[in-house]
């Protein structure tokens, strides 16, 4: 039955195949003579509505025409922005005539052009104009509008950059960021202000970010943070999370310069989260040399959290490389963080060589807590033997309970020794948490 299937099938697949190149030729869809000729005897008349083909249009609408039918985008861009701006609101009827005459796809370079143009005069009229034309539905018109008139008017830009597009709102976020791009054309001291009023959130990173990118990208690395660094230090949060973004753009221009940049801020309040910054993009192009630079730096809890992620990231894509880097020299106590990823990975396959692994950290606490993961899981597997290593090591009876306690009587010593060694409630902890979750590397990341 299945042999007479197979069969079957292969007989209605040639069948199909011979039907469809006997029927093919018969069925060729010939090409328009008329649009044909048209298009070799000029090819910018296919830019053209057909039915405007032989619209005569005077004055500036017949050049604005002109202009467009070019076939070359290069040259066609180019003398259209040459013309709009020499025209004044005076022409907008001719322009928009000429316009109308074009064959023009949603979001095409052209509407761009016409939609900086026009807000330059009457933002709000060219703003209702994008959301009223199919073809400039596409947001990139109504951004490039929002950034003109944030030259003009930042504040009233913003105003209506609220209330996004359409009953719903949408896009309100990208509408914002192109008003103040526009604004910090012509003030970027009042769009410090502006973003630093907003206070702590994640609507300032986001806005933030973009401001400290375009500052690196026109000015460069050196003058962006030497910029950073020289703004008053009254609020050193707004100012350490730009400093971080200002970073987090220039490593993926240039990491060693950025790099050797940000070192010269090791002294002062505003190094924390860059070493991680500067790592994990610089990890996946160099990472021999992405850790010789944290070598290199003053011991910190930043530059812990740089090795960390660093080692993180090259495993990822490299874990012979990143392994022997850890385990085939000696160790150092810089290293740390990175041998407490390795000991707690390798432990999965073989406890005896994570556990090996972890009791090289030289930091007494992260190698109790990284001994402490270790057993945890061990536990599941064999309580028996992750038990005896643990009387074997001598260990306190907090440290014990820690590691081997499972179910309710695990949270019920987590919570004990919280209230013995912090001295506060469990909520409390909870509650500052949440607090500063703001401002937090999650915070930093996600924004």
């Amino acid at each position: 039955m299945k042999i007479q299937y197979i069969l079957f099938v292969f007989v209605i697949s040639i069948s199909c195949f011979a039907a469809g190149f006997w029927l093919g030729p018969k069925y060729t869809v010939e090409p328009n003579p008329y649009l044909l000729a048209m298009a070799q005897s000029d090819p910018a008349l296919y830019r053209s509505k057909q039915a405007s083909i032989d619209v005569v249009l005077s004055r500036d609408a017949a050049k604005v025409r002109g202009a467009m039918l070019h076939p070359d985008l290069l040259v066609r861009a180019g003398e259209l922005g040459s013309l709009l701006s020499q025209l004044g609101p005076d022409s907008l009827d001719d322009v928009r005539e000429a316009f109308d005459t074009i064959f023009l796809d949603l979001g095409d370079l052209e509407l761009v052009l016409f939609a900086d143009w026009w807000a330059r005069f009457d933002p709000h009229a060219a703003m209702k104009w994008s959301e009223s034309d199919w073809r400039t539905s596409h947001r990139v018109i109504a951004m490039q509008i929002l950034r003109s008139w944030g030259r003009i008017d930042p504040q009233a830009a913003l105003v209506r950059a609220e209330k996004g597009r359409g009953v719903r709102g949408m896009d309100k976020k990208s509408y914002q960021l192109a008003a103040i791009a526009g604004w910090e054309q012509n003030d970027q001291l009042g769009v410090l202000a502006y973003l630093q009023a907003l206070g702590p959130g994640i609507q300032r990173q986001k806005m933030m970010r973009g401001f400290a990118r375009r500052r690196v990208l026109r000015y460069g690395i050196e003058d962006a943070l030497q910029f950073i660094s020289s703004l008053p230090d009254a609020d050193t949060l707004f100012k350490l999370n730009l400093m971080r973004r200002a970073v987090s753009a220039a490593v993926r221009i240039d990491p060693q310069v950025t790099a050797k940049l940000a070192a010269r801020l090791q002294a002062g309040p505003y190094f924390q989260g860059l070493p991680q910054r500067i790592a994990i993009p610089w990890t996946r192009l160099d990472p021999l040399a992405t850790t010789r630079w944290l070598g290199s730096l003053e011991d910190s809890d930043a530059r812990d959290d740089g090795v960390r992620e660093a080692y993180r990231v090259w495993q990822s894509f490299d874990k012979p490389g990143a392994t022997d880097w850890v385990m085939g020299t000696e160790h150092e106590p810089w290293r740390d963080h990175a041998l407490a990823i390795y000991a707690r990975g390798t432990q999965l396959a073989d406890h005896d060589k994570g556990v090996a692994a972890a009791e090289m950290i030289f930091d007494d606490e992260l190698r109790q807590a990284t001994l402490t993961l270790i057993v945890r899981v061990w536990a599941k597997y064999d309580e028996e033997a992750a038990a005896n290593y643990v009387d074997e090591s001598n260990w306190t009876q907090n440290q014990r309970d820690r590691a081997l306690a499972r179910g309710w009587r695990k949270r019920a010593i987590t919570t004990k020794l919280l209230e013995e060694e912090l001295g506060i409630e469990p909520k409390q902890v909870k509650d500052k948490m949440e607090r500063d979750l703001v401002e937090s590397e999650l915070e930093e990341r996600s924004g």
